[in-house]
C-alpha cells in the first residue's frame, strides 16, 4: 500500500444532530410498587466490539458478532438474571469458530463475578483474516428474591464485561483495522434520581465502549477517540421520567490519513477514505419512551466503516451498545418488605479469638443490632453498600451465638438464623482440615482450595507428606483457606496442617486427609480387530485395553455395541455380534476412569464383510490368436475397480498389478521367446474373495522385422480417463518417420512425424491428437514406417507398438447413495461417521455445514468406492452437537462430477 503523502479527504455531513438527553414528558409522581407477583421491572443491555459483514468471491458472511456482553434482568423471567460473555455472538455459515460463552444466572444470589478467558477468535480464510487474542470476561448476576431488593445504591442486578488484547481484520489482502484493546460493559442497576429518594429506586441500564490505538487500511489511517462512549436508559416510573442519555456531543473522534493533518469526525457525519471506502461516526437511536416513565430504550453503533476493495465489500461496526430498562408505575418501592440481615462472619461452627468481628450485609444506611448470647446488643449502621461491622466484648473460651435484626423506617425485619461460633485462644490446639475430606478415591481436581479452621489470627502452614504447599492467615471467625497456587501431580497426596504463633508456640498436628489425583484417560485401545480388517466372517468378538476398572463403552456408527467393565489388569471384551452381511461397521471406544475422567476416542477400527467374489478380469491384449514379437509383451485388460490381477503366461504368475479405479490394468511379461504362448489372469478383491481364472488367450510370437526401428507410447497414458472424446497420444520413435494411430475399431489418425533425436539418443518423439471417440474403454496401436537407403538401395521397414487402453467417459456418475446413518438416528459422537454406495471407482466427497471432512483413516484411501460400490467416511473436524447439514457428491477418474445428494445428520455428546 502506498503511503498518503498528503491525502485529500472529504467530510460527508448528513447535518444529524447527536442526541444526549430524550426525556417523556413532564416529571410527576405516583406511589411506588413493592417488588412481588405482578410487578415488572428490570433492564437490558448489549455490547459488541466488532461486528462484520463480508462479501468477496467465494466468501458471505452475514452478522458476524466479536467479543459481546449481555446483561438482563427481569423480574417476570427465568432466570431472573443473566450476565453472559462470548467470542462471537452466534455460529456463523462459513466462519470456522466455535462459539463460547462464561455466564452467571441468579437466583441463587451471588456477591462476586465469574471471571476467566474466552478462546481467542482466529479465522483464516481465502479472502478474509479475522484475529482477536486475549478474551478476558467478568459477569455478575444478583436476585435477592421475588419480594426483596438488591441491596445498595447502586444495586447491581447483572452486569457483563468483555475486554479484548489486540486483533486485526484483513480482507482480500488489505489489513482493514487493527486495535491494541477494546471493551464492552453493560450494568443494569436499581438507583435514586431526582425523584427516586430513600428506599424508592429507578432502573437504570447502561452500556459503555473503549477502544484504543485503532488503526485502517495498513496502519495508515490512526483513529483516536477522545473518550469511552456511553449509553444509559433510564426508567424511573414516574410520568416524564423515561430518559436515553449518551454523550455523543461530547466523543471526539480524530481521524490522521497518512501525513495530512488530522480531520475532527463529529456524531452524525462520515469521512471519506481513499482506497478504503467511509468511517462514519453515528448517532444514539432513541427507542420508545414510555410517557408514563416505566420503560425507555436506546442503540448506538458508534462507529461504522464501509469498505469497498473492488473484489471484496464489507461492513465493520465498531462497539455496537444497546440499553434498555423497565420499573412499575411509582418506581420500585424496597423499604416495602424488610428481609432479615445475613451475618457473614463468623462463619457457621468457626473458631475464634476473644473478640470476634461480627460482619455482614443489610440494607444501605439500616440499623443493625447484634445480640451475642441472648446477652449483650451492640448496635451499628450499615455502609451505603449495606455493609456492616461490630466487634464482640472479650468473650469466654467456649461456644457462643450471634443474632442481627435490621431496622428501616421504623419497620425492624425478623432475626437473623443463629450463628454459632467457638471462642479458643490457645495457639497450641491443633487445627482441623474440614475440606477435602480424606478419600482413596482418585478425583480429577488437581488443584483443590484446602479449608478449615484454627485461632484467630494464627499463620497456617499446610504440608503434602514433608512439602510445604503454602501459608495463610486464620481469619478473625476462625476460619482459613488456603488457594494452590500449581496443579498437584497424579498420585497420592497427605495433607496435614500447624498453626503457629507470634511468640512462636505451635500447634499439634491437624488430621491427616489422604487425597489422591488422577486427571488423565487415556483413549482405550482396540486390540481385535487390530485395524482395518475385511472380512467374509460377520460375527465378530471386540476386545482391548484400557486403565484398570474403568467403564468401556464401544460404538458402532453411532450406536452402543456393548457397554463393559475393566479388569483390574486393564482388559476388556464385548461378546460376538453379527456385522452386516456385506455391510460395513465402524468402531470405536472411551472409557471412563475411576476418577471420572472421560478419554478421547480411541482410534477407529473397520469392519467390512464382503462375501461376493470378484468377477474375472478379461484380457483385451493381445488378441486371441493373434501374432506379435518376442521379448516383453505388455498384456492389458479390465476387471473390478481396486482389485489385485495376476497375469499368467503358460500356466505360470509373472506379475500382479491393482486395478486403476477406472477399471483398467496393465502388466509387462518378461522377455518371452519365439513361439506361441498362451495368456490368462485372475484377481482379488480387497477382502482376499478370488475370482475365477480368466478366457485363455493364444498368441504366437516370431522374430522382430523392424530391424531396430521401434515404435512405443509414452506408457504414462496407458490407463488413463479422459472427459472428453480428444485423446492426446505420445511415444518415441526413429527420427524421420511417419507415425499412424489405430484403434480397435479401425479409425485411424492423421500421420505425424517423428523429431530429431535428442543429443545421445537413436529415438525421436512424436505426439498427435486421436480424432473424437464415443465413450468406453479404447485400445490404440501406434505403427511407424521408416523409409531406409543404404548400399544403392531404398526399403520400407514398418514397425508395431504395443497397444494401450484408455477410458473415455463423458457422463457424469450418478449421486452417491447414504445408507447410514438413518434419518432419525442420532450418533452420540461429535465426529460423526457414514457409509454408503456409488459408482465404482469414485471419489465421494462430504461436506458438514459447508465444511470439507476429511477421513481419519488413511487406509480408506479417501472414500474411494470398491466393487461392491461401499464407501465409508468418518469426520476427522468435530462438528458440535446438534442437526448439521450433509452433502455428499462423486468425482469419477475422468474428473466428472455428481449431483448433490443432502442428508440432515444429527448428533449429541457422548456420555460416559
Amino acid at each position: 500500500m502506498k503511503r498518503f503523502a498528503a491525502a485529500t479527504v472529504s467530510l460527508l455531513m448528513t447535518f444529524a444532530f447527536a442526541t444526549v438527553s430524550t426525556v417523556a414528558g413532564p416529571v410527576s409522581t405516583a406511589s411506588a410498587a413493592p417488588p412481588g407477583p405482578g410487578v415488572v421491572y428490570g433492564g437490558t443491555g448489549t455490547g459488541q466490539i466488532l461486528g462484520l459483514n463480508a462479501t468477496a468471491v467465494g466468501l458471505n458472511l452475514a452478522n458476524v458478532g466479536v467479543a459481546t456482553t449481555n446483561a438482563s434482568t427481569s423480574s417476570t423471567s427465568t432466570p431472573r438474571s443473566r450476565a453472559t460473555s462470548s467470542n462471537i455472538a452466534a455460529a456463523v455459515v462459513g466462519l470456522p469458530v466455535t462459539v463460547s460463552r462464561q455466564t452467571q444466572t441468579a437466583p441463587p444470589d451471588h456477591t462476586d463475578p465469574v471471571t476467566g478467558g474466552l478462546p481467542s477468535v482466529a479465522v483464516n480464510l481465502l479472502l478474509l483474516q479475522l484475529r482477536v487474542n486475549a478474551l478476558q470476561t467478568s459477569n455478575l448476576a444478583r436476585w435477592a428474591g421475588d419480594t426483596r431488593c438488591v441491596a445498595g445504591n447502586p444495586a447491581v442486578l447483572s452486569d457483563s464485561q468483555t475486554t479484548t488484547g489486540d486483533a486485526s481484520l484483513t480482507l482480500a489482502g488489505t489489513n482493514l483495522l487493527t486495535l491494541a484493546a477494546a471493551d464492552v460493559r453493560n450494568t443494569n442497576a436499581l438507583v435514586n434520581t431526582a425523584t427516586n429518594v430513600g428506599a424508592n429506586k429507578a432502573v437504570r441500564s447502561t452500556a459503555v465502549g473503549t477502544v484504543a490505538n485503532l488503526k485502517l487500511l495498513n496502519d495508515e489511517v490512526v483513529v483516536t477517540v477522545s473518550s469511552n462512549p456511553t449509553l444509559t436508559a433510564t426508567a424511573t416510573g414516574k410520568t416524564g421520567g423515561a430518559t436515553v442519555t449518551s454523550n455523543a456531543n461530547t466523543v471526539v473522534v480524530s481521524v490522521k490519513i497518512g501525513t495530512a493533518a488530522p480531520v475532527v469526525v463529529r456524531a452524525g457525519t462520515s469521512l471519506l477514505i481513499p482506497g478504503l471506502g467511509t468511517l462514519r461516526v453515528n448517532n444514539p437511536v432513541v427507542g420508545a419512551l414510555a410517557a408514563n416513565g416505566t420503560s425507555a430504550a436506546g442503540s448506538w453503533d458508534f462507529l461504522t466503516l464501509n469498505v469497498n476493495l473492488g473484489l471484496a465489500r464489507a461492513t465493520v461496526k465498531l462497539l455496537s451498545l444497546t440499553a434498555a430498562a423497565k420499573a412499575p408505575i411509582g418506581g420500585l418501592d424496597c423499604a416495602a418488605v424488610l428481609e432479615a440481615p445475613v451475618i457473614v462472619t463468623p462463619a457457621e461452627g468457626a473458631t475464634t479469638g476473644r473478640t470476634p468481628t461480627i460482619s455482614g450485609t443489610a440494607r444501605p444506611n439500616a440499623t443493625v443490632k447484634v445480640t451475642i448470647d441472648n446477652g449483650a446488643t451492640l448496635t451499628t449502621t450499615a455502609n451505603s453498600s449495606g455493609v456492616f461491622s461490630v466487634v464482640s466484648p472479650a468473650l469466654t473460651d467456649g461456644p457462643h451465638t450471634a443474632v442481627a435484626v435490621q431496622t428501616v423506617g421504623g419497620v425492624t425485619s425478623p432475626p437473623s438464623p443463629v450463628r454459632h461460633f467457638t471462642v479458643a485462644t490457645d495457639i497450641r490446639t491443633a487445627p482441623v482440615i474440614t475440606s477435602p475430606t480424606s478419600s482413596a478415591v482418585p478425583t480429577n481436581n488437581a488443584r483443590p482450595t484446602i479449608r478449615g479452621t484454627g485461632v484467630a489470627g494464627a499463620t497456617l502452614t499446610v504440608r503434602d507428606g514433608t512439602t510445604v504447599l503454602g501459608t495463610t492467615t486464620v481469619r478473625a471467625n476462625g476460619t482459613w483457606t488456603l488457594v494452590l497456587t500449581r496443579d498437584l501431580i497424579d498420585g497420592r497426596h497427605e495433607f496435614i496442617a500447624t498453626q503457629a504463633g507470634g511468640n512462636g508456640a505451635a500447634s499439634s498436628e491437624s488430621n491427616h486427609v489422604i487425597y489422591v489425583v488422577d486427571t488423565v484417560a487415556l483413549a482405550p485401545r482396540i486390540t481385535n480387530p487390530p485395524g482395518l480388517v475385511r472380512t467374509p466372517n460377520n460375527r465378530r468378538v471386540i476386545a482391548g485395553t484400557s486403565e484398570a476398572n474403568a467403564n468401556v463403552i464401544v460404538r458402532k456408527q453411532s450406536s452402543i455395541w456393548c457397554a463393559t467393565k475393566a479388569t483390574a489388569a486393564g482388559n476388556w471384551s464385548c461378546p460376538a455380534a453379527n456385522v452386516q452381511p456385506n455391510g460395513f461397521a465402524l468402531l470405536t471406544a472411551v472409557q471412563t476412569d475411576t476418577a471420572g475422567n472421560v478419554s478421547p476416542e480411541a482410534d477407529t477400527r473397520l469392519v467390512i464383510v464382503d462375501t461376493l467374489p470378484a468377477g474375472a478380469p478379461r484380457i483385451t491384449s493381445p488378441s486371441p490368436n493373434s501374432r506379435g514379437t518376442v521379448g516383453t509383451v505388455y498384456v492389458t485388460g479390465t476387471g473390478a475397480a481396486g482389485g489385485q490381477v495376476t497375469l499368467l503366461v503358460d500356466g505360470r504368475e509373472v506379475g500382479q498389478v491393482f486395478m486403476s479405479l477406472n477399471g483398467l490394468w496393465s502388466i509387462p511379461t518378461p522377455k518371452l521367446a519365439a513361439g506361441t504362448h498362451t495368456f490368462s489372469a485372475f484377481q482379488v478383491d480387497g477382502t482376499g474373495n478370488r475370482s475365477t481364472m480368466s478366457t485363455r488367450v493364444i498368441s504366437t510370437l516370431a522374430a522382430s522385422t523392424s530391424g531396430g526401428y521401434v515404435v512405443e507410447f509414452d506408457r504414462r497414458i496407458d490407463k488413463a480417463s479422459y472427459a472428453t472424446g480428444t485423446v492426446r497420444l505420445a511415444g518415441i520413435g526413429f527420427p524421420g518417420s511417419r507415425v499412424i494411430v489405430t484403434d480397435e475399431r479401425g479409425v485411424r489418425s492423421a500421420t505425424t512425424t517423428v523429431a530429431k533425436a535428442a543429443s545421445g539418443s537413436r529415438t525421436g518423439n512424436w505426439a498427435l491428437v486421436f480424432p473424437s471417440s464415443p465413450d468406453g474403454i479404447h485400445r490404440y496401436t501406434a505403427t511407424q514406417t521408416t523409409i531406409v537407403t543404404g548400399g544403392g538401395k531404398t526399403r520400407t521397414v514398418t514397425a508395431t507398438s504395443a497397444p494401450i487402453q484408455v477410458r473415455i467417459d463423458r457422463a457424469s456418475p450418478p449421486a452417491p447413495a447414504l445408507v447410514s446413518p438413518l434419518s432419525n438416528e442420532i450418533q452420540a459422537t461429535t465426529l460423526p461417521s457414514f457409509g454408503g454406495s456409488a459408482e465404482p471407482g469414485v471419489v465421494v466427497v462430504a461436506t458438514i455445514d459447508g465444511r470439507l471432512i476429511m477421513p481419519t483413516n488413511p487406509r480408506l484411501q479417501g472414500a474411494i468406492t470398491d466393487n461392491d460400490r461401499r464407501w465409508v467416511v468418518r469426520s476427522s473436524v468435530s462438528v458440535g452437537p446438534g442437526t448439521h447439514t450433509l452433502k455428499l457428491y462423486a468425482v469419477d477418474p475422468a474428473g466428472n462430477r455428481s449431483g448433490t445428494t443432502t442428508a440432515t445428520l444429527r448428533t449429541k455428546m457422548a456420555s460416559g
